[in-house]
């Protein structure tokens, strides 16, 4: 989980149903323990955070859902009237969360996760103070944070007693321990307990690496980032990744992505972690691909205004980029962790494919037509389209140029792409769950050279002159193979 005082900002995720590259569940379907529902809750711009309810000493708590952090946190005061009473240690504990300051002390319970318990009592950090903006979710007045990314922190360090803070679900009993699945969708979801199973999903698998330690009960503990690529047109960037349900916004680093940026006037460190420092934000409109290393995009993202938008940071010390959590809407993404593996389904609800889609060469440009998808093509739990988007490939299959339009857009003029080459153009329509598929139009395009003075296509001059000889004109009206003049522009 990272916070930022910014707090704009949320990518509109694009999903891509059928990549290539994608593979498949592992093993059997295994019923999950326990169904724990997900409430979404919105601020006022239009970023929002997962909920759920968790139980001490018989006080509900709303707590945030974090992916991005592990270990429970509980906010000052909210076990005053529990039974029983939680016990409190005298050991200070004060984890980070990249912006929050929380301070507290070490405090044991046991903890009720839907209908399960842990079997014993679990240390978690009672908070004593911190930032309200960031500690207590904004404005969503909840009661604390339920961690549960791979990971644990010790406190103290170095002397006994000693206690283990981390997942709450890893302490559960049985099946449970052994992992979780999130499902959300724009207005709730679900948190399925258990070894996650997406079986008849086409799915992506990442993998952590194995730290080499182990938690209390001797199961490995992995990395909570994955390594994943992102790519802006021609420029890959790969770095590890937090797929972060706990995050309002996103991270990119990577000097290469600054052509698709705006510089901010004054560059702003990151609150409480100086090393990171905001540089830019990312243009509306521009796509960024998501990627397993090596393979094809399974995820892509629009950036747009407002709530949907990415920042540009740079760090001193390391370099990583965080999904944010509109990765998670529209999908299913599951957490194995006994092997580390993290299980990401395909998107739901994107629109169908795009109709009678058509390209033809304008003036050294290429003129673009298509109709909206089809009504009984677009799956029942779609929302509403929100953007066109138009991409066009050059001779060696790279995208060359991605256009985002409005909704409700049907045609579009692409300039500015060399001449003597051969273009080819696929529009797709996207909504918030993801970008639907991709249609081609029929036939590859080649664009002309073109005469400075007349506009007149270089291949066409020998036609021209030949016309001019044989008819003894100076003036001609004849359409040769190759012959177009420009039509509605000045010179």
């Amino acid at each position: 989980m990272q916070r930022t005082r910014w707090g704009v900002w949320v990518i509109a995720a694009i999903g891509i149903t059928a990549a290539a590259g994608i593979t498949t569940s592992p093993g059997p379907a295994v019923a999950a323990p326990a169904s724990v529902p997900i409430e979404i809750r919105y601020f006022e711009d239009g970023t929002f955070l997962p909920v759920v309810e968790i139980e001490i000493g018989g006080i509900g708590l709303s707590v945030m859902l974090d992916t991005g952090s592990q270990g429970l946190v509980v906010n000052p005061g909210r076990l005053a009237d529990a039974s029983p009473q939680p016990t409190i240690t005298d050991v200070a504990a004060d984890p980070s969360y990249d912006g929050t300051d929380i301070t507290g002390t070490i405090a044991l319970a046991r903890v009720a996760i839907g209908d399960l318990t842990t079997p014993a009592e679990i240390p978690f950090v009672y908070a004593t103070s911190c930032s309200t903006e960031f500690c207590l979710g904004g404005n969503l007045h909840l009661d604390g944070i339920l961690g549960v990314s791979q990971g644990e922190n010790i406190y103290p360090s170095a002397t006994d007693p000693q206690y283990h803070w981390y997942s709450a679900i890893a302490q559960l009993e049985g099946e449970a321990a052994h992992g979780h699945t999130i499902t959300l969708g724009e207005e709730g979801g679900t948190l399925e307990l258990g070894r996650p199973s997406l079986s008849g999903s086409p799915m992506t698998v990442l993998q952590a690496q194995n730290t080499g330690s182990t938690y209390p009960d001797g199961a490995a503990i992995y990395e909570k980032p994955v390594e994943t690529c992102w790519t802006i047109v021609d420029q890959t960037k790969c770095l590890k990744t937090t797929l972060d349900s706990g995050e309002r916004s996103a991270v990119l680093m990577g000097s290469q992505f600054g052509p698709w940026t705006t510089p901010l006037p004054s560059p702003s460190p990151w609150p409480s972690a100086p090393s990171t420092i905001h540089l830019a934000d990312v243009n509306a409109g521009t796509v960024i691909g998501f990627a397993k290393p090596g393979e094809a995009p399974f995820w892509s993202r629009t950036v747009a205004l407002a709530d949907r938008a990415v920042g540009l940071y740079t760090d001193t010390n390391h370099e990583y980029f965080n999904s944010g959590n509109v990765f998670y809407v529209g999908r299913s993404v599951g957490f194995d962790n006994a092997t580390g593996q993290v299980l990401v389904g395909a998107s739901t609800g994107t629109p169908g494919p795009v109709r009678d889609v058509m390209a033809s060469v304008g003036d050294a440009s290429i003129d673009v037509a298509w109709k909206e998808p089809a009504a009984h093509e677009t799956a029942a739990t779609a929302s509403t389209i929100e953007s066109m988007i138009v991409q066009v490939r050059g001779d060696a299959g790279h995208v060359v140029r991605t256009l985002t339009l409005a909704a409700d857009a049907r045609t579009t003029v692409i300039d500015g792409l060399e001449t003597g080459r051969t273009y080819t153009v696929e529009v797709a329509a996207a909504n918030a769950f993801g970008l639907g598929p991709w249609t081609m139009a029929p036939h590859p395009l080649k664009l002309s050279r073109q005469l400075p003075a007349t506009g007149t296509a270089v291949e066409s001059q020998f036609w021209w002159a030949l016309a001019a000889l044989a008819l003894g004109a100076t003036a001609v009206s004849i359409r040769a193979h190759g012959v177009r003049r420009r039509a509605g522009r000045s010179g």
